[in-house]
């Protein structure tokens, strides 16, 4: 039985020794994902009711997102690389998000550019968040800050999918931006 608790007792240690930076950053993280991927998922929807866009056209508006975000990734990640300031970026990266979100909201014109703006916080967000990890815990807790990290994202998924729904049937397919605006606001904060 003692063998069987030892991986246990090992991984409660390094979890109480991960820093309180750590754990700020995953907030920030599930705030971006809480953010972008509901807005990935009910983006064709609300966009056709917002935009008044075919199921095509707004299909093709909602793929600016992973398509920018394929064209800066790596070279986002090389700037992270040269110029650092990871913490600084990802604030900025959640802070893009709110004047995208609004933007879409108000049915502004040209909605292509907030969904350019979310493609490249999609792109440079993870770079610069990813990038943190091994500089604010200890070496013997990075495999375990990794896994914490995605854990923790993917629970807050699970909140983000059922809100923006229940945001998107309780007000309009612009609930969702408002809630989503909320959630990046906060973790900026």
């Amino acid at each position: 039985a003692a063998r069987l608790c030892a991986p246990c007792v090992l991984l409660v240690r390094r979890l109480r020794a991960l820093p309180l930076a750590f754990w700020l950053l995953c907030v920030m993280q599930s705030a971006f994902v809480c953010v972008l991927f509901p807005l990935q998922s009910l983006g064709v929807s609300w966009t056709r009711e917002l935009y008044e866009f075919s199921t095509e056209d707004a299909a093709l508006l909602v793929m600016l997102v992973p398509l920018t975000a394929l064209l800066l990734s790596a070279p986002a990640g090389a700037l992270i690389d040269r110029y650092g300031r990871m913490i600084a970026v990802c604030t900025a990266c959640l802070c893009a998000l709110i004047p995208s979100m609004v933007w879409l909201r108000l049915r502004a014109p040209l909605p292509h550019a907030a969904f350019v703006v979310v493609g490249a916080a999609l792109a440079v967000q993870p770079a610069s968040a990813y990038a943190c990890l091994p500089l604010i815990v200890r070496a013997d807790t990075v495999g375990v800050a990794f896994g914490v990290l995605s854990g923790v994202q993917s629970a807050a998924l699970l909140v983000a999918y059922p809100a923006a729904s229940a945001a998107r049937n309780a007000f309009d397919g612009g609930g969702v931006l408002l809630l989503a605006s909320l959630a990046a606001l906060g973790a900026a904060a």
